[in-house]
């Protein structure tokens, strides 16, 4: 069932098409899905109607458009669908593929991915509802109001779409922090003031616990994130802060003061809290496990790198010895036979050079010996011959006359 929309009096012909696209899609009509709901809102963007340049519309038009959506969101209850289906559409919104940029406060901003003004926009209405004023009598629908607006706050936060854990923290504080002293007035009086407050602390901590259970508290000092009567602690979110939010919850759900729904939402929100912090440490601890898990087979690789690394060198320090060892044997063998070579290359140099000075002699002798043969024959020679001859004639004719003689 769709919820009843009362239409805001638009003062430019553009707001009533925003709002009767708005309209149509939480109607939930055939053709109007979340991405078609968005194509048509940004198809009125003006420089894609126009060839208006102009920043300052383009600004008003991303105003009124997230002006449209906030006003429909103050009248749907935080546990209505419509709220989940408005959520869809900022989503669908911040997906368009488009590069288009304004400038915010000196900063450029896409449209629509960075969802320019919205916060401001959320921001504006939270501060419209006087809180103080909201348990009177006659200020049930501003009540409601400001529950929606923080609903849809603690929505967009827990998708990552926006950041409003301040919104939670002051809605806790308001609720949990600020009980009257028991001797005070109004101490008799708190229950419509938790009946009012309560329930908007347990939707934070239903639709955005886990967030605000790991959030660190140091980045909301700028905003004000100051404790009430019971917290006089640091300021922003800490753990202390958390088991106070989870004991108050506890008082509350057993006494009094609040209605019998006041005291079953704060019964529940202390459960989810019991359960936040159960899940939180079963993933701090399995996470704390792998990391020391991976140290360990960091440690393990390093130590077995080392030990490989020192068998790997005393290993190549062996196959470099023994390398050596054998390259020095090569060495010495290879010597050896060179030594053995050089040695039989010189032994057939010196016998051929023997043979060759025995040639040598051979020949020197042969060639003294004709030497001698000449010398011989020089000697020798003819003259030799004839004196021969002439002893030889002599010695014939000292024989003839001595055989004459004889004869006689």
């Amino acid at each position: 069932m769709s919820p009843r929309i009362m239409e805001q009096e638009p003062w430019l012909i553009q707001d009533a098409k925003l709002y009767d696209i708005c309209l149509k899609y939480l109607q939930q009509s055939p053709a109007h899905t979340a991405t078609e709901a968005a194509q048509k809102l940004d198809a009125l963007y003006p420089p894609k109607r126009t060839e208006d340049g102009d920043m300052q519309l383009q600004k008003f038009f991303v105003i009124n458009v997230w002006d449209v959506i906030l006003h429909m969101i103050r009248q749907i209850p935080d546990e209505h669908p419509a709220q989940d289906n408005l959520l869809e559409l900022v989503e669908a919104l911040r997906d368009l593929p488009t590069d288009i940029v304004v400038e915010i406060w000196s900063e450029k901003a896409k449209i629509w991915q960075d969802l320019p003004f919205l916060v401001d926009i959320l921001e504006t209405e939270y501060y419209k509802i006087d809180q103080e004023t909201l348990p009177d009598d006659g200020k049930d629908a501003a009540r409601k109001e400001w529950h929606s607006i923080n609903a849809f706050a603690a929505r967009l936060t827990a998708e990552g779409l926006q950041d409003y854990r301040i919104f939670g923290l002051w809605a806790l504080r308001v609720a949990l922090e600020e009980q009257p002293e028991p001797q005070a007035p109004e101490y008799q009086l708190q229950g419509p003031i938790l009946d009012c407050r309560v329930p908007v602390a347990a939707t934070w901590i239903r639709r955005c616990g886990v967030q605000m259970f790991v959030s660190d508290g140091a980045c909301y000092l700028r905003h004000g994130g100051k404790g009430g009567r019971l917290w006089q602690g640091e300021e922003g979110f800490d753990l202390e802060r958390w088991r106070l939010w989870k004991r108050r919850f506890g008082e509350i759900s057993k006494d009094k003061w609040g209605s019998e729904k006041t005291r079953q939402l704060a019964q529940a929100a202390e459960k989810e809290m019991v359960e936040i912090e159960i899940v939180v440490w079963e993933e701090l601890d399995k996470l704390s496990e792998s990391e020391s898990e991976s140290d360990s087979e960091s440690e393990w690789e390093s130590e077995n790198g080392s030990e490989n690394g020192s068998e790997n060198e005393s290993e190549n320090e062996a196959e470099s010895g023994s390398e050596s060892e054998s390259e020095e044997e090569n060495g010495l063998e290879n010597e050896s036979e060179n030594e053995a070579e050089n040695e039989v290359e010189s032994g057939s140099e010196s016998d051929s050079e023997s043979e060759k000075e025995s040639e040598n002699e051979s020949d020197d002798e042969s060639e003294n010996g004709l030497e001698i043969k000449v010398k011989d024959k020089a000697e020798h020679g003819p003259k030799n011959e004839s004196k021969n001859a002439e002893d030889e004639s002599d010695d014939d004719s000292d024989d003839e006359t001595s055989k004459s003689g004889s004869q006689a």
